[in-house]
């Protein structure tokens, strides 16, 4: 694995058959924009033809782990227009941004997400991607679509309630109930709540467990795993894609982005709104 990425925000680290992957925007909290979910892409598929990577490992610079899709991303997405060039393109960009995580979850190799922190929207979806998750106490899990008023996408629904079930599912995407660190490890949807000072020693064990073990071994046993999987995930994937577009058109939900662009800007000056 010896590419560069394409975005200096995205760190990789190649050690003892470890990738480690690191969004290295914090001033952002990490928010996935177009270039930035590029080069996560395309360093996950990287990793996942490597013959010198054996894991791979997701984490975010503090404060967060990864805050979701960027606002102004969404806003120019819900700016579009509604004709058919417009869903075309609207469908592109929304393909784009939910292409680190479908590279994440389609990795044959064992996977790794680190949260510390913040894991919205599509930063919850990149965690449910990984294999396994370890998150510290003051890590919390939240949908987001709601306060947006945007349909979830990128297969949210389908992988959280893998994780955690329907009704923690359907708690977390309609009413809006988060997880922090210790409810994401009783739930299911981490595998453990760790230390923030022992999150990346925990991982790095973790790691070389991983890298010390049979290459061919972890991959088929990762993939019948994957056996277990809803069958109708790649349809709900696409099925969310088309809902989350739609949603980009409605009125409420370009107020509610445009409100949430403002808030961050205001914070940004060091205001209040």
């Amino acid at each position: 694995m010896t590419e560069l990425p394409a975005d200096p925000r995205l760190q990789v680290d190649l050690k003892e058959r470890v990738a480690t992957l690191t969004l290295a925007d914090p001033s952002r909290r990490n928010a996935l924009d177009p270039s930035l979910a590029d080069a996560l892409a395309q360093a996950l598929a990287q990793a996942s033809e490597a013959a010198d990577v054996a894991v791979v490992v997701v984490t975010g610079a503090p404060p967060a782990f990864c805050a979701g899709a960027a606002l102004a991303e969404l806003q120019a997405i819900a700016g579009l227009a509604a004709d058919e060039p417009g869903q075309q393109e609207r469908l592109r960009r929304l393909r784009r941004l939910y292409a680190p995580f479908l590279a994440l979850r389609a990795c044959p190799k064992p996977t790794l997400a680190l949260v510390d922190g913040a894991a919205v929207g599509a930063g919850l979806n990149l965690a449910l991607a990984a294999d396994v998750v370890l998150a510290t106490p003051r890590s919390l899990f939240m949908t987001g679509f709601d306060r947006l008023g945007l349909h979830p996408g990128g297969g949210c629904s389908a992988m959280l309630s893998a994780r955690v079930g329907p009704q923690r599912a359907a708690a977390a995407l309609l009413f809006g109930q988060p997880f922090d660190g210790r409810q994401a490890a009783d739930s299911g949807l981490a595998f453990a709540c760790v230390p923030e000072a022992e999150l990346a020693a925990r991982g790095r064990a973790l790691a070389r467990e991983v890298a010390s073990g049979v290459d061919p071994m972890m991959r088929a046993t990762k993939a019948t795993l994957r056996l277990s999987d809803p069958p109708e995930l790649e349809a709900i994937v696409e099925h969310e894609l088309f809902a989350q577009a739609a949603s980009t058109l409605w009125s409420e939900t370009r107020q509610r982005l445009a409100a949430a662009a403002a808030r961050v800007a205001a914070k940004a000056r060091g205001e209040t709104l």
